[in-house]
């Protein structure tokens, strides 16, 4: 009886594991797409525009007490299947006080590609504390 009861409670945690939202990183951090738009026509050189923004949230139990942004627009060719770095937007960084409150931090990204060929904006999100990185995450924008 206790291992089919083990058995079935691993299921049941597997199940949740599953079923949990994917914008979790870890128990205390979040992070949630508040914009994901892409065209394909349009923009500065009629080739599209694509526009990306992300919310990254620390519950304040981490000890977490800088976040970093780190985003690139990439295209890939036509036919192709490997992605190249059109533009580097460098790294952002916000610092807080390790102090038991919620912080969060919104970045927006936006990008007019100036040729013909799949695009999609690549932001990787870093929680640290002190020189410690707690968690990352990458995530992607729409490809169009």
């Amino acid at each position: 009886m206790r291992r089919r009861l083990a058995f079935l409670s691993t299921l049941i945690a597997l199940a949740l594991v599953l079923v949990l939202p994917a914008t979790t990183m870890a128990a205390s951090y979040t992070y949630q797409v508040k914009k994901n738009t892409c065209t394909a026509s349009g923009g500065d050189y009629g080739w599209g525009h694509l526009y990306f923004k992300v919310k990254l949230t620390e519950w304040g139990n981490t000890g977490a007490n800088k976040f970093t942004f780190t985003a690139k627009a990439q295209h890939k060719n036509l036919g192709g299947n490997r992605w190249y770095t059109d533009w580097n937007y460098g790294t952002d960084t916000y610092t807080f006080p390790n102090n038991g409150a919620t912080y969060y931090y919104v970045k927006w990204y936006s990008y007019d590609p100036g040729d013909l060929a799949w695009h999609r904006i690549k932001v990787t999100m870093k929680v640290w504390h002190n020189g410690t990185l707690l968690a990352k995450k990458t995530i992607y924008g729409k490809t169009c």
